[in-house]
């Protein structure tokens, strides 16, 4: 089962036409009709950069947060149909079968929509832990939610083999991990992995969950 889941360059305006001036010191800020009536020219109006102008009109984004530290347990499946979900945003998690699964992406593609859920482990034996979103494993906590969302978009994990031997430590208790879902910015700390089935991979996984909304 696969896992489940870029202007112009702006000019002054030319006013008039000079003619009649023989010297350059002549045509020095003069505009000279046929006539050879000279007249004072006004400056051309300067016209703003394309790229000033998009830097004034982009605020930056802005996160309020909304809650910290809830918890959220996953459990693998013993059959091999379904998957445990974290819904950051209804703050539940629960199983899915693979119908469930499929109608809801239906529904959420029909509509425009991101699937409505955020994280989750799966896989039979071997233990798909991971996000349909952009999610990565970052080092360290990050500074804040700006930071978070960076990290997650740059990482272009899929999902992380929980069996240990695949795993190879890099979910274990402590792991720090972005992710961006249509719930927002969640920073998830791997809380613990309990119990093991035959393959040795944990039965359940413990989540920390921090979540900010953008503004």
């Amino acid at each position: 089962m696969s896992a489940v889941l870029a202007l112009s360059a702006c000019g002054g305006t030319e006013i008039g036409t000079q003619n009649n001036c023989s010297t350059g010191a002549d045509c020095v800020g003069r505009d000279h009709n046929e006539a050879g009536q000279g007249r004072a020219t006004e400056p051309p109006e300067s016209s703003p950069s394309p790229s000033s102008a998009a830097s004034a009109s982009a605020a930056p984004t802005t996160y309020s947060p909304v809650y910290e530290h809830k918890t959220f347990g996953l459990t693998l499946s013993e059959y091999c149909d379904g998957v445990w979900y974290a819904d950051f945003e209804e703050r539940t998690s629960k199983y899915y079968s693979d119908d469930d699964i499929s109608n809801m992406k239906t529904q959420a593609t029909n509509s425009g929509q991101q699937l409505p859920l955020d994280f989750y482990y799966g896989g039979c034996y071997w233990g798909a832990f991971g996000s349909d979103h952009p999610w990565g494993i970052v080092p360290s906590k990050p500074t804040g939610p700006e930071d978070c969302a960076s990290s997650a978009q740059s990482a272009g994990l899929d999902y992380v083999n929980l069996q240990p031997d695949k795993n190879e430590g890099r979910v274990k208790p402590g792991t720090l991990i972005c992710t961006v879902t249509d719930a927002g910015v969640a920073l998830i700390q791997v809380k613990s992995l309990r119990g093991s089935n035959s393959m040795h991979t944990p039965e359940h996984v413990d989540l920390d969950v921090t979540l900010w909304k953008e503004d």
